[in-house]
């Protein structure tokens, strides 16, 4: 399960060269192919409905290259079974989407310090949408109900739901985004993976005296309540 900024595009990149038949990787398909990586049959069928080529082709007329165009329409295609973003849907929808192979699969999932973890989310989407606004206006749209908006993904789901079933992990293996090499090659080894690299890996757990000035005690107050159950299980700390 993709947690937000947990180098998971990095995590999909390195699995991707070891999918065969119908495999398939939700998102980062064109940083799989930019990669030297290829899409497997189960991901060409996809790409090959009606559907995702409409979807394709609007992507290239707005600019686009080819691969995010499938990308965007990999993840469309696959939006109504998994949510607005696919690339993140919560468990239950994913234990539902792949039905009794759920229980047969080994689920395994990365987390974050929730203090860092959402500053790196909250600069990211200012990046993407080129537009400046509050930190605590982030924070309380990541709390409230809205599905879509300039501070947040689309549907707005939790971290916590990404990994949760029923309100308890449902995870096989939890990961620390703050150990990512050394966690992220014992999982991939237990799943009888070769040794991969992780190109994100020298990017980990940066923290800057900026991070910390973002904090004002409401901001600290929102991000305790929004990672609390998160908090708790992981014993995450106050890290400034």
């Amino acid at each position: 399960m993709h947690v937000r900024k947990v180098a998971g595009s990095s995590m999909k990149v390195a699995i991707a060269p070891h999918l065969v038949g119908d495999d398939i990787v939700i998102g980062s398909l064109d940083e799989i192919l930019a990669a030297g990586g290829s899409l497997t049959p189960g991901m060409k069928k996809m790409l090959s409905r009606p559907a995702s080529i409409a979807f394709a082709v609007g992507a290239r007329m707005f600019g686009k290259t080819w691969p995010e165009a499938q990308n965007i329409a990999f993840k469309r295609n696959i939006s109504r079974a998994l949510g607005p973003d696919p690339p993140h849907p919560t468990a239950e929808d994913a234990a539902k989407f792949v039905g009794d192979a759920w229980s047969e699969y080994t689920k395994f999932c990365f987390v974050r310090n929730p203090w860092t973890r959402v500053v790196s989310d909250y600069n990211w989407h200012k990046r993407s949408s080129g537009r400046e606004f509050e930190f605590e206006a982030y924070l309380e749209t990541l709390g409230s109900s809205r599905r879509r908006s300039p501070f947040v993904h689309a549907g707005n789901t939790s971290s916590w739901d990404m990994m949760a079933v029923g309100g308890k992990l449902a995870m096989d293996r939890v990961g620390r985004f703050e150990n990512i090499t050394e966690d992220f090659r014992n999982i991939t080894e237990k799943i009888g993976l070769p040794p991969l690299t992780l190109t994100a890996a020298e990017k980990v757990a940066k923290i800057t005296p900026d991070y910390e000035a973002l904090f004002t005690k409401k901001c600290r107050s929102l991000v305790t309540e929004l990672f609390a159950q998160e908090f708790e299980i992981f014993d995450y700390r106050w890290p400034f």
